[in-house]
């Protein structure tokens, strides 16, 4: 599947990502769309402490 990555400080590429397999108890949901919100604009930007590299959009439809 094709994933946002932010890499680092307003460094973001468009990659194939592992499709992640759901564990026990667990079950995949198809998101649609996912929207940016502030938190995502702020470590795009280096404001906010992240781990690098992470895929954004924990907001999603």
């Amino acid at each position: 599947m094709k994933g946002l990555v932010i890499e680092g400080p307003q460094k973001v590429t468009l990659k194939e990502v592992p499709t992640p397999k759901p564990g026990s108890g667990e079950v995949m949901v198809r998101v649609r769309a996912a929207g940016v919100c502030g938190t995502d604009v702020h470590i795009y930007h280096g404001e906010f402490i992240a781990s690098y590299p992470l895929i954004p959009g924990h907001e999603f439809a």
